[in-house]
């Protein structure tokens, strides 16, 4: 069953916003980062997502996964899974409102700031999925996969992801090309599942580092870093 989420567990402050902001001048942009929040609650933009199932893989091998008669080409999944194991495909988007606000912006500044933002909520939604997986299943380990990683996870392999989410995508008003790009641009699918090698996550992630130091280790996991 689809598992849909359009409430973080995390908020965007002004605080969380500069402490994204590299060096040691964040506090050279507290007005920027004011502005630019104010904007976006006039506009009711901030409307993050995501969605996410549990699956059952009905085989695995040393090149792919399948599931309900979809097949995805990831070694480093295929590598750690095995048929009758549950995997997690999601979905994570800003939405269409935060994307089109992003379009509108013709302040360097704040453009560059609303970047940081849009990525931000990406992370958020993703530690929220990960978060909701590991209550029902305390004491596991996560590990995931990100399409986008030449020779481990190619990019057209978000449409195999949104095919084991149904009607997943269409209910965040998600598209896909032929390609594998999402649109809204600042969305992205994963596969998190279960590892004796994956990160260690714990249920309660108030502390900004915390979050960050578990989303760099699943994507270490997983490649990307």
């Amino acid at each position: 069953m689809l598992k849909i989420m359009k409430t973080m567990n995390k908020e965007v402050t002004q605080e969380r916003l500069l402490s994204c902001i590299p060096g040691d001048s964040a506090d050279l942009y507290e007005d920027d980062v004011e502005d630019l929040l104010e904007q976006l609650t006039e506009a009711d933009a901030m409307h993050p997502a995501a969605v996410y199932t549990e699956v059952i893989l009905d085989h695995a091998d040393g090149g792919s996964i399948q599931s309900d008669h979809t097949q995805i080409g990831s070694s480093l999944f295929a590598n750690n899974c095995h048929a009758g194991d549950k995997v997690y495909p999601c979905l994570v988007t800003v939405g269409k409102e935060l994307d089109a606000f992003a379009a509108r912006l013709d302040d360097p500044m704040l453009s560059y700031l609303q970047g940081m933002l849009m990525n931000l909520c990406l992370d958020d939604a993703l530690l929220t999925v990960a978060e909701e997986i590991v209550k029902e299943h305390p004491g596991k380990k996560l590990m995931m996969v990100k399409p986008g990683v030449a020779g481990i996870c190619e990019l057209s392999e978000q449409k195999g992801i949104l095919e084991l989410l149904e009607n997943g995508a269409e209910s965040l008003g998600v598209a896909v090309s032929d390609r594998g790009f999402l649109t809204p641009g600042y969305s992205s699918t994963a596969l998190l599942f279960f590892s004796d090698n994956g990160a260690e996550v714990c249920r309660d992630w108030q502390q900004e580092a915390e979050r960050k130091r578990l989303l760099h280790e699943l994507n270490v996991m997983a490649g990307h870093v």
